[in-house]
């Protein structure tokens, strides 16, 4: 999550977009949910059981 090597393009529909963008994948490339936006401050990873941990920023800072 820190190289920066990994590109990918973001999406952030409305979720009734979203639900219907993932069951009919209308583009060229798979669409894949990855996580949600929330009125909660912060960047959390929630994993398989449901446990939420706060996301450590990291990685190289440009003109630093």
């Amino acid at each position: 999550l820190s190289d920066g090597e990994d590109f990918e393009l973001l999406l952030p529909p409305p979720a009734s977009v979203a639900e219907q963008m993932l069951q009919d994948q209308p583009l060229e490339v798979p669409i894949t949910r990855i996580g949600q936006i929330t009125e909660q401050a912060g960047i959390r990873i929630v994993d398989e059981s449901g446990a939420a941990r706060d996301l450590t920023l990291a990685g190289y800072e440009h003109g630093s």
